[in-house]
C-alpha cells in the first residue's frame, strides 16, 4: 500500500519523536543528576587505576573560603564519599592513627553552584599528594536547603574556629555577657543572644578543649582563667556574631577573636533578636573601654540565681557579690522603663561594707530584701554594682523608701546617679563604670 507522501512525513516524524522522547527520560539532562552522582564520579576520579592499599581517613570537608563557614549538609557529602570508598574496596578508617593515607576534601560557593577539590595525601608526612580531582555540582542537583544552619551549627562553628585559635591548648574560661545590637557599641541583651551563649557552652562542653569555670563556686580568680564574651551585629538579612577570648582582671587583653556571618532565617520563629525596650536600654548602658580597666580598680564577680538571665513574672530574684577585695559598694537595680532602684545598702545610713571572699547575696534568704520580679515592666533591664576602697558619699544623690520594700528609689535618672556617684568617690565622672554589671531580659 502506498501512502501520500505528506501522510508519510507525518508518520515519520512521530517516529522520531517517540525515539527521541525515550532517549531524553533515560539520559537525564547534566543539570538535574543528583548531587550524589557529582560526589560518587569525585571518588571514582581519585581512585581511577588505583588499586586499594591501606586504610584511608576521610576527613570532614572544609569551607576554602577565609569565612570557614559549617554547613550541616557537608557531613552528608562526607557520609557519601565514605561509603563509596568501600564500595570500591578501600578500607576506611574511623581515626586518622590508622590510616596510610588521608582523603582531604575542601567546598567553595560559586553562583552557580558547589566547587568540591579532594585530595589523597600521604599519611607518613601529610603533605605528599597521591592523587587529586575535582568536580562542580550545579545548583540545580543540590537539594533546596543545602546552605541552611541552625543557631547550634552556628555555634558549633564559632567553637571550633575558637580551638584553632589556641592551637589545642586547653583554656579555662568564664563565660561573660553576649549582647549586640545594631553595631559594635550596643550591647541588648535578648532571647536570641541568651539562647546563643547556651549553645555555645554547649559546644565548648562537648569538644573537650575548654575548661568552664563557675565563679559560684569560687571559680575564675586566678590569673590562668580567661573570659569569653560574645557580640553579634544585626543587619537588614544577616547577622554577625563574634567570640571574643580576653585575659586580665583589671587590664583585659585579647587571647583570640572569631566571628561568622549568617542569614536572619536562622534565628527560629518568634525569637526576638532585640529586647523590647531598645531606646530605654540604650540611655542606661555603660560603654567599657578594656584598656582603661574600671576607674576604682575594685574587682568583684557578680552573678544570678538563675543562669538564663531570663525572668518571669513572680520569679525571685537573688543577686551573689563575690568581692575580691575589701570595699565599699553600691548596688542599684534599673528597670526597663529606666527606673533607678538602690537595693544595697537597702538602708541609707549604712555603708555598704563588703569584705574580700563571702558571697553576700541580696535579695537572698538572710537578707532583708526580697526581689521579686513583675511584669509591669518588661524588656532589657540591668544590675549595676559599684565598688570603692573607700567610704562612698552618696548623701546628695535624692532618695525614697519605697513603700511595700525594703530598698531605695532613686530621683535621678542612671547617668545623674553616676555622675553624683563619681563625686563620692573621688573620681572622674567620665571614668567611673561599675565594677561589675549583669543584664537580665524581664518577659
Amino acid at each position: 500500500m502506498r501512502f501520500p507522501s505528506k501522510a508519510l512525513r507525518l508518520v515519520k516524524l512521530s517516529v522520531l519523536f517517540l525515539i527521541g522522547s525515550q532517549i531524553l527520560l533515560i539520559t537525564p539532562s547534566y543539570s538535574q543528576k543528583d548531587w550524589k552522582l557529582y560526589v560518587k564520579d569525585l571518588v571514582s576520579n581519585l581512585s581511577e587505576n588505583r588499586k586499594p592499599a591501606g586504610p584511608i581517613y576521610v576527613h570532614s570537608l572544609r569551607d576554602e573560603s577565609n569565612r570557614q563557614i559549617y554547613y550541616p549538609f557537608m557531613e552528608t557529602v562526607g557520609k557519601v564519599m565514605t561509603n563509596e570508598f568501600r564500595v570500591k574496596g578501600y578500607v576506611v578508617s574511623t581515626t586518622p592513627v590508622n590510616a596510610d593515607s588521608y582523603i582531604m576534601t575542601t567546598f567553595l560557593e560559586r553562583p552557580d553552584g558547589l566547587f568540591l577539590n579532594a585530595l589523597q595525601l600521604d599519611a607518613e608526612d601529610g603533605s605528599t599528594v597521591i592523587g587529586s580531582t575535582a568536580v562542580e555540582i550545579p545548583v540545580a542537583s543540590l537539594p533546596e536547603h543545602w546552605d541552611k544552619r541552625s543557631l547550634r551549627d552556628v555555634a558549633y562553628e564559632l567553637v571550633v574556629k575558637l580551638g584553632q585559635k589556641l592551637f589545642a591548648q586547653k583554656a579555662r574560661i568564664v563565660l561573660g555577657e553576649f549582647s549586640g545590637g545594631y553595631n559594635k557599641k550596643d550591647a541588648y541583651v535578648s532571647e536570641f543572644s541568651f539562647a546563643m551563649k547556651d549553645y555555645i557552652k554547649e559546644e565548648l562542653t562537648k569538644s573537650g578543649g575548654f575548661v568552664i569555670l563557675t565563679p559560684s563556686r569560687g571559680q575564675g580568680r586566678d590569673d590562668s582563667a580567661a573570659i569569653l564574651t560574645g557580640h553579634y551585629t544585626a543587619g537588614a538579612n544577616d547577622i554577625i556574631f563574634r567570640l571574643i577570648l580576653q585575659k586580665g582582671k583589671k587590664i583585659r587583653r585579647e587571647i583570640a577573636n572569631v566571628s561568622t556571618e549568617f542569614g536572619k532565617a536562622s534565628v527560629p520563629p518568634g525569637m526576638a533578636i532585640f529586647p523590647q525596650n531598645v531606646e530605654t536600654a540604650s540611655q542606661n548602658t555603660d560603654i567599657k573601654d578594656d584598656e582603661t580597666g574600671y576607674s576604682t580598680g575594685v574587682p568583684i564577680n557578680v552573678w544570678l540565681n538563675k543562669r538564663s538571665g531570663i525572668y518571669y513574672n513572680n520569679d525571685k530574684l537573688v543577686i551573689n557579690l563575690r568581692p575580691q577585695e575589701d570595699c565599699y559598694a553600691r548596688v542599684y537595680y534599673i528597670q526597663s522603663d529606666g527606673a533607678v532602684v538602690q537595693i544595697f545598702p537597702s538602708n541609707a545610713h549604712e555603708s555598704g561594707f563588703l569584705k574580700k571572699g563571702p558571697v553576700y547575696e541580696v535579695g537572698g534568704g538572710n537578707d532583708d530584701v526580697d526581689l521579686v520580679i513583675t511584669n509591669e515592666t518588661v524588656g532589657q533591664e540591668f544590675i549595676k554594682v559599684f565598688a570603692a576602697r573607700v567610704p562612698i558619699d552618696d548623701s546628695s544623690i535624692p532618695k525614697d523608701v519605697i513603700r511595700g520594700a525594703n530598698v531605695l528609689g532613686i530621683r535621678v535618672k542612671y547617668r545623674s546617679l553616676k555622675e553624683s556617684l563619681a563625686r563620692g568617690i573621688h573620681v572622674s565622672r567620665k571614668k567611673l563604670l561599675p565594677a561589675a554589671e549583669v543584664k537580665l531580659l524581664v518577659k
